[in-house]
């Protein structure tokens, strides 16, 4: 795989593991459409875990219950494997915002 940096945080909140990635370049960001009313900060406090590569976001992914993916390497990694829909996947202006949540 190559080597995408990605900022993966995983949190624990009971029994539930919800994993925050993104790519690098986005961490501190604001990704606007004001046509469609979004405003999504790609705050630090958040997003801003350990910085991975495919694999390290592959691992956490996988022991995921929810995930909040932002930018392109970040979101397709996770359409790659299978655990996000191309057709469930915002793009806005370029960045690529996706979520999931298993049951």
């Amino acid at each position: 795989m190559s080597r995408e940096e990605i900022y993966i945080k995983v949190y624990s909140v009971g029994e539930e593991i919800i994993v925050a990635a993104c790519d690098k370049e986005l961490l501190g960001s604001t990704i606007k459409d004001p046509s469609r009313g979004l405003h999504l900060y790609v705050d630090p406090l958040f997003y801003g875990g350990e910085l991975g590569d495919a694999e390290a976001l592959l691992k956490a992914l996988g022991k995921a219950s929810t995930a909040n993916l932002v930018g392109k390497n970040t979101v397709e990694i996770a359409i790659r494997a299978g655990l996000v829909h191309r057709d469930a996947v915002l793009d806005v202006n370029g960045v690529l915002i996706a979520f999931f949540t298993r049951f």
